[in-house]
């Protein structure tokens, strides 16, 4: 998936945004767990995702393949963040590279960035992974109709292909809102690329 410059900015940015507001060192896992329920607040709120990152079910929840690779080895968030290996459950921790810029950024996604961390900054991965797999989730659905539930249990698959469709969350009213913003997202990324 190609991200336009103004994307990679954002993402870059709300990474380190959590990262100076939570306070503390932030693992691969629990930052990716914060940008997907991140992801899932936007919608439910607004009617549109806050970074439009494309999410898979995975053994530990929701991942965005992209971000997953860009956590390890950052090539298109070079200029925003590096990462650090610590010995232990989750060694891979992110790290700024210059503090916060809000050009990406209404007052609205810094009010929901601030809600987000008010209301789950705190957990640890283990913790947010936990909030995933809760039976009323989007993960636990499409892992449960997919036959996956057994097999990431018994750790002989770790990875699945099947994506995540955060309009599941809407309600009917924010549907046509959701179909604004894919469409005009679209033609913003074909006059960007």
């Amino acid at each position: 998936m190609g991200y336009t410059k103004s994307e990679i900015e954002k993402i870059g940015n709300t990474l380190i945004y959590l990262q100076e507001k939570i306070g503390e060192r932030i693992s691969k896992t629990k930052a990716i767990k914060l940008l997907y329920f991140l992801e899932e607040f936007s919608i439910k709120k607004y009617g549109r995702p806050f970074l439009g990152l494309e999410w898979e079910v995975w053994h530990l929840g929701p991942v965005s393949e992209d971000l997953y690779a860009e956590i390890n080895e950052p090539y298109m968030l070079n200029e925003h963040i590096k990462h650090s290996h610590v010995n232990g459950i989750d060694g891979c921790f992110i790290e700024p590279k210059h503090s916060f810029v809000d050009d990406e950024f209404s007052d609205s996604d810094i009010q929901l960035m601030d809600i987000l961390v008010e209301n789950i900054g705190h957990l640890n991965a283990t913790q947010l992974i936990d909030k995933t797999h809760l039976p009323h989730t989007l993960w636990y659905k499409i892992a449960k109709e997919n036959n996956l539930l057994e097999s990431f249990g018994n750790k002989s698959k770790t990875t699945s292909d099947f994506k995540i469709d955060l309009s599941d969350l809407l309600s009917e009213d924010k549907q046509e809102m959701y179909k604004i913003y894919l469409e005009s997202k679209e033609i913003s990324r074909s006059y960007a690329m």
